[in-house]
């Protein structure tokens, strides 16, 4: 998809600090808007790569050590741990305007449940692996696609979307809780809800001052 020259800034290149809690040399975690679960996470690349499986291989190493630690972390806290990617999908209300549908990230939902269930009715097919490397290898490959890890060594890559709703895996986990209502994180951002999470993150992992914006 190519993106419009006159498209609004994308919030992903520029990540805010109140919201970002934990960042490397190539990656940065910030609390989400519409925190839908406690600790609501995005994990996104700081360049502005099409999708994770568009990250440069030279950064896979980081990638995967980046994600594991807040993962491990997350899921020491909340007992599991959801990851998904809308891989190069347009799944926002306007995806003219919304550039950072097209910004390599992930989505982390703590505390919630497997939804690979409920979205193999959205795709025509799917294939899983045991670690993220090898899912985006193969995500690399497709034009479109969603990853759901449920747990650290299951990763599923659906594809051929059939009638995709917007954001799909924050419906599916906002269905899941009772919150399908909520899945739209424009309508409800929750923004102070969402600094308060980060504060707690920041002092969880240490290192990283939104003050100064540095570890």
């Amino acid at each position: 998809m190519v993106r419009l020259e006159n498209a609004a800034p994308c919030f992903l290149c520029d990540t805010s600090t109140d919201l970002t809690y934990l960042t490397s040399d190539n990656f940065v975690a910030l609390v989400g808007l519409g925190p839908l679960v406690q600790d609501y996470s995005v994990i996104a690349s700081k360049a502005h790569s099409k999708s994770m499986a568009d990250v440069s291989q030279a950064l896979w190493d980081e990638r995967r050590d980046f994600v594991t630690a807040i993962r491990d972390e997350l899921e020491r806290q909340h007992g599991s741990c959801v990851i998904t990617e809308h891989g190069r999908m347009a799944v926002c209300d306007d995806y003219e305007h919304d550039t950072h549908c097209f910004h390599a990230h992930f989505l982390v939902f703590p505390g919630s449940q497997d939804i690979s269930g409920q979205a193999t009715s959205y795709f025509s097919s799917v294939q899983s692996f045991d670690d993220l490397d090898s899912s985006l290898k193969h995500a690399g490959e497709l034009e479109e696609y969603l990853l759901v890890s449920p747990r650290p060594d299951r990763f599923n890559i659906f594809a051929g979307p059939l009638h995709v709703p917007r954001q799909l895996a924050r419906y599916l986990v906002g269905w899941q809780t009772g919150n399908a209502h909520m899945a739209d994180w424009k309508a409800r951002p929750d923004r102070v809800q969402a600094q308060s999470m980060a504060r707690r993150l920041r002092s969880t992992f240490g290192g990283f001052d939104a003050d100064t914006g540095k570890d």
